[in-house]
C-alpha cells in the first residue's frame, strides 16, 4: 500500500462512514447517479467513498463542492440530478427527498484528551457539548 493510500486509509478508518449501508441503500433504490456531500471536516475522505460506491455498485458518483455548514445546507442542485444524495456528517433535522443522512461517527478515544482537560477546569459543575461525531462517546466521557 502506498504512503498516500495508508494516509487516506487512516483518515476513513478513524470515523464510521456507512458504507455497507450506503451500498444497500443505493441497491435497493436502483440508483444509477449517486451524490456525495460532506461537511468540511470530513471532505477529504471524499473522493475514497466515491471510488468505493462506484466499484461496488458501477454507479457514476458526483461529489459536491460546494460548502456545507449543517443539514440544513443540503446541495439543492446536486440533488436534483441525482438518484439519491448522501449526507455526511451531520444528523437528519426532517425528511427530504432523495437525500440520506449519514451521521458519521468517530471511533477515536476520547478519554486521554478529557484527561488532559480536566486538569484545567476550575468549576464543580460542567456541562458537556459535542458534534454529532461523538455524541455516542457522551455517556463515556460523563462516567
Amino acid at each position: 500500500m502506498s504512503l498516500r493510500a495508508m494516509s487516506s486509509y487512516a483518515r476513513m478508518s478513524n470515523f464510521e462512514f456507512e458504507l455497507d449501508r450506503v451500498i444497500a441503500i443505493i441497491e435497493e433504490r436502483g440508483a444509477k447517479k449517486i451524490g456525495l456531500q460532506f461537511p468540511e471536516g470530513l471532505r477529504r475522505s471524499a473522493l475514497q467513498m466515491a471510488k468505493k460506491i462506484e466499484e461496488r455498485t458501477g454507479a457514476i458518483v458526483l461529489i459536491s463542492g460546494n460548502p456545507c455548514h449543517g443539514a440544513c445546507d443540503v446541495d439543492e442542485f446536486l440533488r436534483t440530478r441525482v438518484d439519491v444524495l448522501f449526507h455526511f456528517g451531520h444528523a437528519e433535522m426532517e425528511p427530504m427527498d432523495k437525500v440520506v443522512f449519514i451521521e458519521v461517527r468517530s471511533n477515536a478515544d476520547v478519554i486521554p484528551v478529557l484527561e488532559q482537560a480536566i486538569k484545567m477546569l476550575k468549576g464543580r459543575r460542567i456541562g458537556l457539548i459535542t458534534t454529532v461525531q461523538h455524541v455516542h462517546k457522551l455517556g463515556e466521557a460523563r462516567d
